[in-house]
């Protein structure tokens, strides 16, 4: 039997499990269950289920996880976080994390460390800070790029 993705296994199917546990019968114990139907996690999994288990499948649906509350919705990191840095980057503006945290209080009246700026950018949205050097474009210089197999091409950075 194929092993759904980690953490889908329906309440329907740990039922299906559980009912054919069997307390000392060789074969039929947690371990045995968990290799026969490939469940990720081995006997620790099974017995974990079989504590929470009251003999029906409502009592393996899954709950919402406790833990602390978001200080920040869904939205307002796509919003604050994402589309500051996103709208930053179509201006060619360099971003740092202060100037995200200095955002995100702005708008959300919500303070943040940089440390979980940086949390929430890389791991939420794959966002990766690198340092970046000044150009002269702004300017309004010629500038030149030496590239290894072609000569020296001068490019005009003046508006027409």
């Amino acid at each position: 039997m194929a092993r759904p993705p980690a953490g889908i296994y329906s309440a329907a199917f740990k039922h299906r499990v559980l009912s054919l546990y069997r307390r000392g019968q060789r074969g039929s114990g947690f371990a045995a269950l968990a290799r026969r139907f490939a469940i990720g996690g081995g006997g620790r999994t099974v017995e974990r289920w079989h504590s929470e288990w009251d003999g029906s499948v409502r009592s393996l649906k899954s709950e919402r996880a406790p833990g602390r509350i978001p200080r920040l919705s869904k939205l307002q990191k796509e919003r604050h976080i994402k589309g500051f840095v996103a709208a930053a980057n179509r201006r060619a503006e360099a971003v740092n994390h202060n100037s995200v945290q200095r955002n995100v209080k702005k708008k959300t009246k919500v303070s943040l460390s940089v440390s979980q700026i940086r949390r929430i950018g890389k791991k939420e949205f794959n966002i990766h800070y690198r340092k970046t050097k000044n150009s002269l474009v702004g300017a309004g210089l010629t500038m030149s790029f030496v590239c290894c197999l072609y000569p020296i091409v001068e490019y005009n950075c003046r508006s027409p």
